[in-house]
């Protein structure tokens, strides 16, 4: 049966009230063929995120509005895996309080994100050679669990690209993003890498899990700071401000200012939305972002050392190579269904960026 979670806003709930209100669920939720598994709280952002296995949205929505009336305002469909992954659990925690038959807790689904941006191992090997990337992925792997473990971090479901490690706490995250980089560079010279810490809610506007905040951290990926390591202005908000920022700092953390990251993002939304349109320009670009061309090539030098027309082909092309990755479409698909409508000058863009053609990296994934 489907998973869902859903998202409710609630102004000065208290946690008994939330308790109650899923002991409600509970007593009615076989005549909506729902399993109501659990829930996390947050009385200080006033969010309720509720887990119930359903037939469907709909099920959902009839079961809280016949329950106790509280309609979800968002509701996304979920994997077991990235509920254990990001928050822990899928059922309820071990430590509550009974109160008239209900388990009463709060806990968050607010959550610390370090995100490592790793060069994809066939890339790695067509720059070093098999055996190298081979084991440098295996002990990067083995490092990336000890150091998850060790912090008190839960290992979230990623990609080939991106490794996400989850945390309840920011001293936690600040903790192993400084393991992990100084540990990274002792047992290699071979890993290209970027840690992002980021911050989030499982439901936020996005159709995945954290979704949102997975973009916002992979955006960062191509913020052009002096370091490997980068902290996210919504991440020093959240988890202390100015005294974790001098701590950061210390750590050779970098950090974009707060309208730099604001501009960084809405830029890269814009690019992401058309990077199948190969009539896409960077005038249109321009007119999204309300400047000029000149401006924009300036303030694009400047965040992602890239020029405008660089910055929508890269993009493109790294969308491209995990598309390659992921389906079994033929390349002619893939390079149109991403802005390109020449295969040739597709195959000489992915070469000069990847440094092998695209025929030869789907083949070495094989």
């Amino acid at each position: 049966m489907p998973l869902f979670m859903d998202l409710h806003h609630v102004e000065q709930v208290k946690p008994v009230e939330v308790a109650e209100a899923h002991l409600l669920d509970l007593k009615i939720q076989q005549h909506y063929n729902c399993n109501a598994m659990t829930y996390w709280m947050d009385q200080s952002r006033g969010k309720v995120f509720c887990l119930i296995e359903a037939p469907d949205r709909e099920s959902v929505i009839k079961l809280h509005s016949d329950s106790h009336g509280l309609v979800p305002h968002d509701i996304i469909e979920v994997d077991e895996s990235l509920v254990q992954g990001f928050l822990g659990r899928l059922n309820d925690p071990t430590v509550f309080e009974m109160r008239n038959g209900a388990k009463v807790f709060e806990d968050s689904a607010y959550r610390f994100l370090l995100v490592v941006h790793l060069e994809p191992q066939v890339l790695m090997e067509n720059r070093t050679d098999k055996e190298t990337a081979l084991n440098t992925y295996n002990e990067f792997h083995r490092l990336f669990s000890e150091i998850a473990h060790g912090t008190g971090g839960t290992i979230a479901p990623g990609s080939s690209e991106y490794k996400v490690i989850s945390f309840k706490h920011p001293k936690c995250a600040v903790h192993a993003a400084e393991l992990l980089g100084d540990r990274i560079g002792n047992f290699s010279e071979n890993v290209t890498y970027r840690i992002v810490l980021h911050g989030g809610e499982p439901v936020e506007g996005s159709r995945l899990m954290f979704g949102s905040s997975i973009e916002a951290a992979e955006n960062l990926y191509y913020y052009n700071g002096d370091s490997c390591l980068i902290a996210s202005n919504l991440f020093l908000d959240e988890a202390g401000g100015d005294d974790l920022k001098s701590v950061l700092e210390e750590m050779n953390f970098c950090f974009p200012d707060i309208s730099e990251e604001k501009f960084f993002h809405k830029l890269m939304k814009c690019i992401r939305e058309h990077i199948d349109d190969p009539e896409f320009t960077v005038q249109e670009l321009s007119l999204m972002m309300y400047m000029s061309t000149s401006k924009l090539y300036r303030r694009c030098k400047q965040l992602s050392g890239l020029s405008p027309n660089n910055l929508i082909r890269d993009i493109r092309l790294e969308f491209a190579r995990r598309k390659l990755e992921s389906c079994e479409d033929n390349i002619a698909s893939v390079l149109f269904g991403h802005g390109f409508n020449s295969p040739s000058y597709f195959t000489k863009c992915f070469h000069s960026r990847f440094g092998i053609s695209p025929r030869a990296y789907k083949n070495a994934l094989v």
